[in-house]
Parts: C-alpha cells; sequence; structure tokens
C-alpha cells in the first residue's frame, strides 16, 4: 500500500489545486449546484446540506477511483516500456510542458458543464459531481495527468484506486466544507487573492522539478548504452 508521506503528498496536492485560480471561484458554482437540488418546499438544514454535498463529492470520489483504474491498466499495457529512457524522458518533458501551464505559458484545453443540466434528483447530483471531476478546468488538469503518469507505474489497481482516491479528496474538501457550512463560504468569498497564483507556480515549479528528475533518470540511463 501507499507510504504515509505518499497519502500526504497526494491529498495536499488535490488540495493545493483547488486553492488555485482556476478552481478556487469554482467553489461557489457548485454551492448553487447543491442549492438547485433542494425542492422548492424544502428545508435546507445543515444536515441536508452535508448530505446533498457528500453525494456530489462522491460522484467526483467515484470517477477519480476509475480514473486510477484506467491509468494502472495503460501502465500493465506498456510495462515493459516503463523503466526504459525513452519512456522516462517522454515523462520528464510531459511534467515540464505541465508545469509551464501553470505558470501561464501554455494554454491547457478547459472543458464547460452544461448549465441546461438540472441536478434534481439524488442520482443526477451524483453524475454532476463526476462529470465536475472532468471539468475542473486547466489547473487541474496538468496535475491531474501527472498523477495518473506516476500512478501507471505502480501495476497496482489497488494503489492506483486508492491514490487517486486520496487525491480526489483533496481537492474537493473544500467543496464538500464551503457547501455543508456557511461560514467557510463567507471565508471563500473574501478569501480571494494574489495568493492563489503563488500557489499556482508553487505546483508548477514541482512538476517542472518532477520532470526535471525524469529526464536526470533517463541520461543516466543512456551513458550506459
Amino acid at each position: 500500500m501507499l507510504s504515509l508521506s505518499k497519502i500526504i503528498a497526494l491529498y495536499s496536492a488535490g488540495f493545493l489545486i483547488s486553492l488555485t485560480p482556476c478552481v478556487f471561484p469554482l467553489i461557489p458554482v457548485t454551492i448553487g449546484v447543491i442549492n438547485m437540488s433542494f425542492k422548492p418546499d424544502e428545508k435546507k438544514t445543515p444536515l441536508k446540506l452535508f448530505y446533498y454535498s457528500a453525494i456530489y463529492t462522491l460522484g467526483i470520489l467515484v470517477m477519480f477511483v476509475l480514473l486510477g483504474l484506467i491509468g494502472v491498466a495503460f501502465g500493465r499495457v506498456i510495462e515493459g516500456y516503463l523503466q526504459h529512457y525513452a519512456t522516462k524522458l517522454i515523462f520528464g518533458n510531459m511534467f515540464i510542458l505541465f508545469g509551464l501551464v501553470y505558470f501561464g505559458m501554455i494554454n491547457f484545453p478547459n472543458f464547460d458543464l452544461n448549465s441546461r443540466f438540472k441536478p434534481d434528483s439524488i442520482f443526477k447530483l451524483f453524475l454532476f459531481g463526476a462529470a465536475t471531476s472532468l471539468a475542473l478546468g486547466p489547473c487541474s488538469g496538468p496535475a491531474l495527468t501527472a498523477v495518473l503518469a506516476d500512478v501507471a507505474q505502480t501495476k497496482s489497481y489497488l494503489v492506483g484506486a486508492y491514490s487517486l482516491l486520496i487525491y480526489g479528496a483533496g481537492l474537493s474538501t473544500i467543496m464538500l466544507l464551503s457547501a455543508s457550512f456557511s461560514g467557510i463560504l463567507a471565508f471563500v468569498k473574501k478569501s480571494r487573492g494574489n495568493w492563489m497564483t503563488y500557489v499556482k507556480y508553487a505546483i508548477g515549479l514541482l512538476l517542472i522539478i518532477s520532470g526535471e528528475y525524469y529526464i536526470v533518470e533517463a541520461g543516466k540511463q543512456m551513458a550506459f548504452l
């Protein structure tokens, strides 16, 4: 299984991604989605808010677990090539590319949710959460792809699913709490500032450093050819 340091790193990565400028503003949208789930005559109690928020978050987590399983399946297909220097060069350059996305040097494709879709049932709310996990925007995409690339090398479906579950939990923590408790929503509205940009740059720097590590490792292998 995963070490404690790996668990903390995955959760922290997801949590930090949720603080970046292109994910953080989605929190009020998430709260709006939760409110749309209530029927006109339904009372919005704290317990109900938490329940609907948990269903929405569950949709996000299930989708991340599925992505983890897909990542491991892909890793098993190319198992014989994962330790090859060419694969490390590809991963290294890919991590650096994603790091540059966080510095605003490269644009990453964004995906918009269909605003006509109304989560007026528990199942639809669950599906909306699952769709949100695929539509979190340019800040989550590069980091998620980097995590999947790392998961692909584990060759363990359990580790892959668990890794993405922890990452997704970190990413959705603020969404869950903000939708459940109005006090946190007030804090969210007051907390927008330049610090989110610095978080984004820090994540970009970590990705670039990881990319350099893969490239150095590939260079060591090539030196012995």
